[in-house]
């Protein structure tokens, strides 16, 4: 019952599921106990849950609910552990891990005192302290970051 897609998003055959008079909740309920017990499977979270708001409070989840776009995204959505690859090679830029949002960047202006942060940093905010830093305004640090 599923169609090509990523290893990490399912997409469910909804005809074929209409014509077996099945419903598509159940459909994804028994895929995503499927995906579970694969080794190496972190969470699968179901088209289901994310438009119930059904979703884990965490980052994790907040980026399962951000990552949903319900006419183009998928029916099962499957999260590997740390550092797995459904492939035997290439890489990953889809997890909501540290080494998968994490990007460095350095800012520089005189008033900067020469401080170094490291913390987590919105691209809201960066974006605001990049337009800020090349006109006359000035943010104030503590709102920017």
């Amino acid at each position: 019952m599923l169609l090509p897609g990523t290893a990490n998003m399912q997409y469910l055959n909804l005809e074929l599921i209409r014509a077996k008079k099945t419903g598509s909740a159940e459909v994804e309920r028994v895929c995503a106990e499927a995906a579970r017990a694969e080794p190496h499977i972190s969470r699968v979270v179901t088209r289901s849950q994310l438009e119930r708001g059904n979703c884990s409070r965490n980052t994790i989840g907040r980026a399962f609910t951000l990552g949903f776009f319900g006419p183009r995204s998928g029916d099962v959505f499957i999260l590997q552990e740390p550092y797995y690859l459904f492939d035997s090679s290439g890489t990953s830029h889809g997890t909501p891990y540290g080494y998968d949002t994490h990007v460095p960047y350095f800012l520089d202006r005189k008033s900067s005192l020469g401080s170094i942060a490291s913390r987590s940093t919105s691209m809201t905010s960066l974006r605001l302290w990049l337009r800020c830093s090349t006109s006359r305004l000035r943010p104030d640090p503590l709102d920017v970051f």
